[in-house]
């Protein structure tokens, strides 16, 4: 039988850390901000692969720069400036643009602490909003170690820099999908009802999202949150019969199913 509450489900806590959107389903979700010291921990290991990057810049011009000058020798003292201007331009904002475009709103620092850009929507950042966002880190740096950025983000409850408010971006906490995988293979037994099951990609979306957050919400707002997607997915005729579980518990099984079959949001 499908599980049914008996009464519904309190309204969500109001909570500061707590970014809330609401998808083209109608159900809630929830996201959880990344502070400013996660943010800067970020940085600061991106910070450091990129003077690791430059020193070896450094040490490859210093073996080749001698007979890089011969070579071309015709070219202007002041071209050369301008390629070491633009090469530590490229390496210092490029680094930040391309991770976030390639691994869609993380690098390498962002990745390695657990968290990511994403806009407001809960969407991924569109290539042009994500240049735009870290071109604002030349006045965000200002006047150094990222004064203004730091302030604006002190100073708004989603810890905000110039470049989120620009590109309409939040930063949240994310957990690793090994053990959000890792999770639903335990929780889930093998085969069952949901064998060979396929969900449409909006509700395996809807169900990974809700996965990945669930551990960094509260009690009554997960169980809300699973109640609510349960619906959703009752309510489109997509459940096979037979099934028996909480909402959780049917959510995870309907995903692992999901990716036995190779289906992917």
């Amino acid at each position: 039988m499908s599980p049914t509450p008996s009464n519904p489900m309190p309204p969500a806590p109001a909570l500061i850390d707590v970014h809330s959107i609401e998808t083209p389903e109608q159900t809630r979700l929830h996201f959880q901000l990344a502070g400013i010291g996660s943010r800067f921990l970020a940085l600061a290991i991106d910070t450091t692969i990129q003077f690791v990057a430059f020193l070896a810049g450094l040490l490859i011009l210093a073996v080749t720069g001698a007979r890089l000058f011969m070579v071309f020798a015709f070219v202007p003292q002041q071209w050369w400036t301008a390629v070491v201007i633009g090469f530590n331009f490229v390496l210092y904002y490029g680094y930040f643009t391309i991770f976030e475009i390639a691994w869609r709103g993380q690098t390498p620092g962002k990745r390695i602490i657990g968290i990511r850009v994403i806009k407001e929507s809960g969407r991924p950042l569109a290539p042009a909003e994500t240049i735009g966002r870290n071109l604002l880190r030349i006045v965000d740096q200002l006047p150094g170690i990222y004064a203004v950025g730091i302030l604006t983000a002190l100073f708004n409850a989603q810890s905000k820099r110039l470049g989120d408010f620009v590109a309409g971006s939040i930063v949240i906490r994310e957990r690793k999908q090994e053990s959000m995988w890792q999770e639903i293979e335990e929780s889930a037994p093998a085969g069952g009802a949901f064998a060979g099951y396929r969900l449409s990609p909006t509700h395996a979306t809807l169900i990974e999202t809700f996965v990945a957050r669930r551990s960094d919400l509260p009690a009554d707002l997960r169980s809300q949150m699973a109640h609510q997607i349960f619906l959703k997915v009752q309510a489109s005729n997509e459940l096979p019969p037979g099934f028996t579980g909480s909402p959780e518990s049917v959510l995870d099984e309907l995903l692992r199913a999901h990716r036995a079959t190779g289906g992917y949001a």
